[in-house]
């Protein structure tokens, strides 16, 4: 929160997200984006092309999170 840290990888004893959430697997990255900037210039040709998908910027309030590992869904921008 409020660019404190603990966005990257996160050991598996980390108390910070779910049991199995992609930071515990070296498989996401909460970047902080107080203003949107970088929710607001990505697109989903953008995650596609470098292979990416992200949680919906109304779930990410402040911070962009960003994974290489696929949501049920499918979508590149989807909902947690």
């Amino acid at each position: 929160k409020g660019g404190s840290g603990d966005g990257g990888f996160r050991l598996p004893s980390a108390t910070t997200g779910a049991a199995k959430s992609s930071h515990k697997e070296a498989r996401a990255v909460d970047v902080f984006d107080p203003y949107e900037d970088l929710d607001n210039w990505i697109t989903d040709e953008i995650l596609e092309e470098f292979g990416l998908y992200r949680e919906h910027p109304d779930s990410t309030p402040g911070w962009c999170h960003l994974t290489i590992r696929r949501p049920m869904s499918g979508r590149r921008t989807f909902n947690p």
